[in-house]
């Protein structure tokens, strides 16, 4: 296990994996790498690398499940990202703020736990995903039907399934009391001094 902490501020690579191919990579900066909490940030306009079907457009649920994509550069549309993810949790909360620095949503990613690699940190979503209210009044879920689909299709086990549920719901509810390491987060903003990232030379 690697436990060399990213610097505030330093660049680093992050992959989204399925079946072992990389489904996207993204560079993003770190805002704060402890043992209790990793908060990168991804801001308006940097160039990612997503996913594109063989059909042309970016790829669909249908076209990660049959593996059929390929990775084309593009732009991370124009709002700023912040992912809070705690070491060895299922989940990861993202804000979302538009141009003018507006709490546009909490996100709740369904995923399996985020590892540290030499270059920064990769993970594999699981599907289901919650979406809340910039003032957290109510949450509901999204993507049910993708993640039902990929327990038919043997991808996740219905027992992963079922942890997801419960996971995705305690993570909802404490985020909704006040009380969790997120909180607070929606405030934050970006040290003005900080570039876009960009990707390696040879990705």
């Amino acid at each position: 296990m690697m436990n060399n902490r990213f610097e505030s501020g330093q660049t680093v690579i992050c992959r989204l994996m399925w079946q072992d191919r990389i489904w996207e990579e993204r560079p993003e900066i770190v805002v704060r790498d402890t043992p209790e909490l990793l908060a990168l940030y991804l801001p308006p306009n940097t160039i990612i690398r997503q996913p594109f079907s063989p059909t042309g457009g970016k790829a669909t649920f249908r076209d990660r499940l049959d593996l059929s994509w390929s990775l084309v550069k593009a732009g991370w549309i124009g709002i700023h990202r912040l992912r809070l993810s705690i070491p060895g949790a299922f989940y990861s909360v993202l804000l979302f703020w538009d141009a003018d620095n507006s709490l546009l949503a909490w996100y709740i990613n369904l995923e399996e736990p985020i590892h540290r690699t030499p270059q920064g940190f990769s993970y594999i979503d699981l599907f289901l995903d919650i979406i809340a209210e910039p003032n957290l009044s109510s949450w509901r879920w999204l993507d049910e039907d993708e993640l039902q689909e990929a327990v038919e299709q043997d991808f996740v086990s219905a027992k992963i399934s079922d942890m997801l549920y419960s996971e995705g719901r305690k993570a909802a509810e404490w985020l909704k009391s006040g009380n969790s390491p997120f909180n607070g987060w929606e405030t934050w903003c970006p040290d003005p001094v900080w570039k876009i990232p960009v990707l390696p030379e040879n990705e």
